[in-house]
C-alpha cells in the first residue's frame, strides 16, 4: 500500500480558509460591517473631542484651584497680622492702663 500523501502546507489551507470565509459575506453584510465600522471610527472621533474638552475645562479649574490657593494664602497672610497687630494693642493698653493706674495713685499720695 503506497502511502497517504502529505497534507497541503498550513499557510496554504489557511490562506484557502480566508478566501473562502471572505467569500462567504455578501454584499449586504459587507456593507453592514462597513457602516459599524464607520460608526465605531466616528465614536474614537467624538472620544478625542470630547477628551480634548475635558483637557481644557481640567486646565481652566486647576488655574482657577491655583487662583483661589493664592486669594487663601494672601487672606491667612492678612489674619496672621491682623492678630499680631491685635497682640500689640492689648500690650500697649495694659500698659497705658498701668501707667495710668500709677500716675493715679501717685497724684492721690501728694
Amino acid at each position: 500500500m503506497p502511502p497517504p500523501p502529505p497534507p497541503p502546507p498550513a499557510t496554504n489551507f489557511y490562506f484557502d480558509l480566508r478566501i473562502a470565509a471572505i467569500k462567504a459575506f455578501t454584499t449586504e453584510e459587507n456593507m453592514t460591517l462597513i457602516k459599524a465600522l464607520a460608526h465605531r471610527n466616528k465614536s474614537f472621533d467624538l472620544s478625542g473631542v470630547e477628551f480634548q474638552k475635558l483637557r481644557i475645562n481640567l486646565r481652566n479649574v486647576q488655574e482657577k484651584n491655583l487662583q483661589l490657593a493664592q486669594a487663601n494664602s494672601h487672606t491667612l497672610d492678612e489674619l496672621s497680622t491682623n492678630r499680631d497687630r491685635a497682640c500689640f494693642s492689648g500690650i500697649e493698653v495694659a500698659q497705658n492702663e498701668a501707667f495710668l493706674f500709677h500716675y493715679i495713685a501717685a497724684s492721690m499720695t501728694n
